[in-house]
């Protein structure tokens, strides 16, 4: 059940962009290496960029399924202007989200906040009984594991969906296009 609604809560976020667990708003801080097992938080913030264009993630039907499918609740704090000056101020000024997302902090920041223990070891979440989906996608990529793992051999931000079925996306795009495609008549 824990894992379920961990699970389902880090596919929501993953669905959007890239994940940055902070560890300042935890409701049981743990920041050890270890995998927190309060269930007691079931209402989380994230705060992170949106488009302009965008309606908005409030009102979206498919996180509002993963969010009642794993008995949980996201408060959305969205900006497309001054989204870097508002996370430095939120970090500096330690107040913290529980997540970021598609905020595109570089390998320096990662590495830095984690360092200090303002971001969470994500490390020991990436099990294939937390979070198969991603462990599959890890494992059939070792240079995407590369990439996400800072010199410490920690893990403080995960990359967007999008990034990581980059390649999958675009092979099944060909095959498709190539089955669809109209057989070509030479007269």
């Amino acid at each position: 059940m824990k894992q379920k609604i961990f699970s389902a809560a880090l596919a929501a976020a993953l669905l959007l962009g890239s994940l940055s667990g902070c560890a300042g708003g935890l409701v049981n801080n743990v920041n050890d290496g270890t995998v927190n097992t309060n269930l007691e938080q079931t209402q989380f913030n994230i705060m992170g960029g949106i488009s302009a264009l965008s309606s908005g993630y409030e009102n979206n039907e498919v996180l509002a399924a993963l969010q009642e499918s794993a008995g949980i609740q996201i408060a959305w704090e969205t900006m497309s202007d001054s989204l870097a000056e508002q996370v430095n101020i939120r970090i500096t000024g330690g107040q913290l989200p529980d997540a970021f997302m598609g905020v595109g902090f570089s390998n320096y920041d990662l590495a830095r906040y984690g360092d200090d223990g303002t971001f969470l070891d994500l490390t020991p979440y990436l099990t294939p009984d937390i979070m198969p989906n991603l462990c599959a996608i890890l494992e059939e990529h070792p240079e995407i594991r590369a990439a996400i793992t800072q010199e410490d051999g920690k893990i403080y931000g995960l990359p967007s969906g999008e990034q990581m079925t980059t390649g999958h996306r675009r092979g099944y795009g060909r095959r498709l296009f190539h089955l669809l495609r109209p057989p070509v008549q030479h007269d």
